[in-house]
């Protein structure tokens, strides 16, 4: 009797393993399947650019591409970034774990470098997807621009980026911008920081100062600039001093305070 409940708890263990092995595996790779056919359509993009050969049209298949990754609810958050970081594809996330973007050059073949980025935002029934950076079916853009380095958490349903880009050889510009979702609307703010619909600054190329943001005090803190002065004249360039100013949050708006 005893052998025969040791076989029974055997088996059982047995199907039980095998069951949830069928129903976790297709999920897993049907992910990693998708993101190879992803890396391949970029691999092609950045090819036929290399090449100097119109690569908007392998863009843009691309960009649907991934639009459909992003906009299957079954794939989760972390099991996205984890897949695209593994793919050399620029992923950051909020440590929450409800907001990813994943960002990708618009090569030009020049010293200029801009960027397009989708954000996705997956919490319980909610999933939103759209451009962070750039407009769908068009390569090169005003729209295009920095990509976001960071992610942080201001509220349960918003969300402060730091971003940067290098712009040739001359400076480089420091972003930030938030992102909000709730009931009426969802996406970037465009009153969240006094007077313009983001907050920008272009320091020295050189210079190695970035946006710093404070999760407690929710403050953000940027560069301070001084003119460069060349043989007593000046450039027309700023410097960073090697300070820093701030912007702090209150009531849904950033707002300075030296």
């Amino acid at each position: 009797m005893k052998s025969a409940l040791v076989l029974f708890m055997i088996l059982f263990t047995g199907v039980n393993f095998c069951t949830t092995k069928k129903s976790v595996l297709p999920h897993t790779l049907n992910l990693n399947e998708d993101v190879l056919i992803l890396r391949k359509l970029h691999d092609d993009y950045k090819q036929k650019r290399a090449q100097h050969k119109e690569g908007g049209h392998t863009l843009f298949t691309f960009e649907k591409k991934l639009i459909e990754i992003l906009e299957n609810s079954q794939y989760l958050n972390n099991e996205l970034f984890n897949a695209l970081n593994e793919n050399d594809f620029f992923t950051v996330k909020s440590e929450d774990n409800k907001l990813i973007l994943i960002s990708w050059e618009i090569l030009d073949n020049g010293c200029h470098h801009s960027y397009k980025s989708f954000y996705r935002y997956k919490y319980e029934d909610s999933l939103y997807v759209n451009y962070f950076v750039g407009k769908e079916n068009i390569e090169f853009s005003e729209d295009n621009g920095a990509y976001p380095y960071k992610v942080h958490k201001l509220n349960d349903k918003a969300y402060i980026t730091l971003n940067t880009q290098l712009v040739c050889a001359s400076s480089r510009l420091l972003s930030s911008h938030v992102i909000h979702f709730n009931n009426k609307s969802q996406g970037i703010c465009s009153d969240c920081f006094e007077n313009s619909k983001g907050f920008y600054t272009n320091i020295g190329r050189r210079d190695t100062l970035n946006l710093k943001f404070d999760s407690v005090t929710k403050e953000l803190f940027y560069p301070e600039l001084t003119p460069l002065v060349h043989e007593g004249e000046d450039t027309g360039v700023k410097k960073t001093t090697g300070k820093y100013k701030k912007l702090v949050y209150k009531n849904g708006t950033f707002v300075k305070t030296n």
